[in-house]
């Protein structure tokens, strides 16, 4: 049995460590391994990157969905010769390189403290989320939709209990 997504399916699963959670249901344990087989999104800084050794090009490049964070005065001073830095897509072989231009290098704050940040959240909160979300919908139905969803997850949970799965 698994839970959710062992690997991540688009860029806003970047900074979402992703692992396999083997359950054994005799003993009722589950044990967990970091998926580091699987691609990545990312978002680098350009300068960052172009700071790394080869080697360390290589192991954050390789087999990754990548998005290059570039201001667009470095792109008008010429700082890096873009070609070379696409170049690293042809040598690391990516799955996808891109050069995201930003108006300023202020906007590009994606550091690991920033991503740390990110909030999980779980299936109830998501479909709350969703509901909260749907255009058109008055208040008293968003409520008895979001009330009608933890009644469902609820007999869910309950089902999966009492089974001998």
């Amino acid at each position: 049995m698994y839970d959710g997504s062992q690997y991540q399916l688009r860029s806003y699963d970047i900074g979402n460590e992703k692992r396999i959670y083997i359950h054994d249901l005799e003993s009722k344990s589950h044990k967990f391994y970091k998926n580091t087989y699987s691609p990545k999104f990312q978002k680098i800084n350009i300068d960052e990157l172009m700071d790394m050794d080869e080697r360390s090009q290589k192991v954050l490049l390789e087999n990754n969905y990548n998005d290059i964070l570039i201001p667009e005065e470095y792109i008008k001073q010429k700082k890096y010769k873009i070609s070379n830095v696409y170049d690293l897509a042809e040598k690391f072989k990516c799955k996808r390189f891109e050069i995201v231009p930003l108006k300023n290098s202020n906007s590009w704050n994606i550091t690991d403290s920033s991503i740390n940040d990110v909030k999980e959240l779980n299936l109830e909160s998501l479909i709350n989320l969703n509901i909260e979300n749907l255009p058109d919908i008055p208040d008293n139905k968003k409520r008895e939709l979001k009330k009608l969803s933890v009644d469902y997850y609820k007999a869910a949970e309950h089902e999966l209990e009492n089974s001998n799965i």
